[in-house]
C-alpha cells in the first residue's frame, strides 16, 4: 500500500516501574488491546447475537526481561502494603507480604500501580521503530510469572496491566 506502513516495535527497550529500573526487555514488547461488549440476543430462540454494547477496553503489555533481580522488586512492591518499606520497587524485602500470606486483598490495583515507562535504547539502528518511548499511566503486574532456577541467563515473561489515567488515558507515546 503506498504511503502506509506499520512501524515495528522492534529491539530493546528500558523499562521503568513507578520510576525504578526494571531492567532492559529482551527484545520489543507486546502491547495488547482487548475489547469487552455485552451481546443483545433477542431472536425467537434467543440465541443468536442481533447486536451488542461496547464495555471497555483492557490494555496489557507483555515483554520479556532479562534482569531477575531488578524485576522481582516490582512484583514484591506491589504485593506489599502501599506506604510500607515493602512497598519500593527495586529493593525486595527480605519477607515479603506474599509469602506470609498478605496479599492485598481488597485493595484497588489502582492503588497499587505505576507508571511503566518503555524506551527504545538503539535509535540510530532502528530509525523507523515507532515509540522511541511509550508510557503506561497506571500498571501493574499480572497474576505470576515463572523464573527459570538454573545456571543460565534468568528471562522470562511478565505481563502488566494497565489502567487508564484520571483522563481516561491509558498510554502515552512521545
Amino acid at each position: 500500500m503506498a504511503g502506509t506502513y506499520i512501524t515495528p516495535i522492534a529491539g530493546a527497550y528500558s523499562a521503568t516501574w513507578n520510576a525504578v529500573d526494571i531492567g532492559s526487555t529482551w527484545a520489543g514488547y507486546d502491547h495488547i488491546e482487548m475489547f469487552h461488549d455485552e451481546l443483545i440476543r433477542s431472536d425467537p430462540n434467543g440465541d443468536a447475537p442481533v447486536d451488542g454494547i461496547q464495555l471497555g477496553q483492557e490494555v496489557e503489555v507483555v515483554l520479556t526481561y532479562i534482569e531477575y533481580a531488578k524485576i522481582i522488586g516490582a512484583l514484591y512492591a506491589q504485593m506489599a502494603t502501599p506506604g510500607t518499606a515493602q512497598g519500593t520497587p527495586g529493593a525486595p524485602p527480605a519477607i515479603p507480604y506474599a509469602f506470609k500470606g498478605n496479599a492485598n486483598v481488597g485493595v484497588p490495583l489502582t492503588f497499587l500501580g505505576g507508571p511503566l515507562v518503555l524506551t527504545l535504547l538503539n535509535t540510530a539502528s532502528l530509525p523507523n521503530t515507532k515509540p522511541l518511548t511509550r508510557t503506561y499511566h497506571n500498571a501493574i503486574i499480572r497474576g505470576s510469572f515463572n523464573v527459570a532456577l538454573a545456571s543460565r541467563l534468568r528471562k522470562g515473561p511478565i505481563r502488566f496491566h494497565c489502567f487508564p489515567d484520571a483522563t481516561g488515558s491509558v498510554y502515552l507515546d512521545t
